[in-house]
Parts: structure tokens; sequence; C-alpha cells
């Protein structure tokens, strides 16, 4: 059987798996700059980088703005923190403030 912290670790490791795909479609389809957060993906884990992301740094505008132009809301690191899989990774309030977001540039998109 295998005990909580494994079940988590093994979360944690497919989070990051697909942050790293996340970050190549972000680049290739976009052409988004996406250095700085492969290197801190490299150095940190996508989670640790999704984590800090939403508690310690204000939106990004110009990524989200960007992505909602095109559709590609999708491309959001909110939108992998919301994937249910992940739910037992994050706080509820970490995926209000992903919903929050993501809720405002869809609306922006749908105008």
């Amino acid at each position: 059987m295998v005990n909580e912290n494994e079940k988590l670790l093994r979360l944690i490791k497919s989070f990051n798996k697909d942050m790293a795909i996340l970050l190549k479609k972000l680049k290739k389809e976009m052409n988004y700059d996406t250095y700085m957060l492969e290197v801190l993906q490299k150095e940190r884990g996508g989670f640790e980088v999704a984590k800090r992301a939403v508690i310690y740094k204000k939106e990004d505008v110009n990524r989200l703005s960007k992505l909602s132009q095109k559709n590609r809301l999708d491309l959001a690191f909110e939108s992998l923190i919301l994937d249910e899989k992940y739910d037992d990774l994050f706080t509820e309030e970490e995926k209000k403030i992903c919903r929050e977001r993501l809720d405002k540039y869809y609306q922006k998109q749908n105008l």
C-alpha cells in the first residue's frame, strides 16, 4: 500500500512533468519567452514555481492577456493548477486565486 507521502511525491513529479510540457508549448505555440520560468523549473521544479507564482507574485497580466487574445488560456499554469488530478497539491485559497485570474481573462476573451 502506498503511503500518503509517496502519493504526494508522485503527484508532484507528475505536476513537474506537466509543467515542463506546458512551458515547451508556451514557447513553441505562443512564442512566449519562458527562459526564466524554465531556469526556475529546473532549479526548483514546476510545482514550486507554480506555488510561488500564485502565492507571492502578482498576476502576470502580459502572459495572461497574450494567452487570452489567442484563446489559449489552457496554456496558463493556473489551468494546470486547477486540473482536478492535482487537487491535493494546492490549497483552496491557491485554487481560488487561479480561478479568479482565469475567469477574468475568459470574460475578456468572450467580449
